[in-house]
């Protein structure tokens, strides 16, 4: 059930019918948001929200992507980088709800838009991998891991890309030693265990 914003105001001890402090109205929307009253924390924005402030584009974005609303998120991150067309976080949202909903097309889409604005972006890169790979392209997403790899020989989650997109490129050699490398990296992990099997 919604509250109405002033109602919302008066029980946080807000003043409803006074100019409001934008910081306040933030603060509140933070603090229904901790308490896990996402549906709350992002009607309390109302009070300040004329619909072309960037960063509560991309507040409103998260809260709806909280509550589940993947393609309400999406769409109001996607109205944040036409706002903001060479920042990172509202293609970085975009891509948690492409990823939530299992759309590897839009999930690619959005990873190479993160990667020609921050190349070396290590939550750009994996989703890319991830993305190739969900769609069969295997050999591409071989790729990706490997650059990423190569770029951060001490992470665990590229070593473990690396092995699934190389086995189902059906490079053996290949899987066999990103498993041997990501062992080495995290040696209780169940994945390369079961590669090196």
């Amino acid at each position: 059930m919604r509250i109405p914003c002033v109602l919302l105001l008066c029980a946080l001890g807000l003043p409803a019918a006074e100019a409001v402090d934008d910081t306040k109205i933030l603060a509140a929307s933070y603090a229904l948001e901790a308490a896990g009253a996402y549906g709350q924390a992002a009607a309390v924005l109302a009070v300040i929200d004329d619909g072309n402030d960037d960063l509560l584009l991309i507040r409103r974005a998260w809260l709806c992507h909280r509550q589940g609303d993947e393609a309400g998120a999406i769409a109001l991150y996607e109205a944040a980088a036409a706002h903001l067309p060479g920042a990172l976080e509202p293609r970085l949202g975009q891509l948690t709800g492409w990823v939530a909903q299992a759309r590897w097309p839009e999930t690619e889409r959005t990873a190479r838009q993160v990667l020609r604005l921050d190349p070396g972006n290590v939550t750009g890169t994996h989703w890319l991998g991830e993305a190739l790979l969900a769609q069969g392209k295997a050999v591409e997403a071989a790729a990706t891991a490997d650059r990423w790899a190569e770029r951060y020989p001490l992470d665990a989650t590229a070593a473990e890309l690396q092995g699934r997109a190389r086995q189902a490129a059906g490079d053996a050699a290949g899987a066999k030693a990103a498993w041997r490398r990501l062992q080495r990296l995290d040696p209780g992990n169940a994945a390369a265990a079961a590669g090196l099997r």
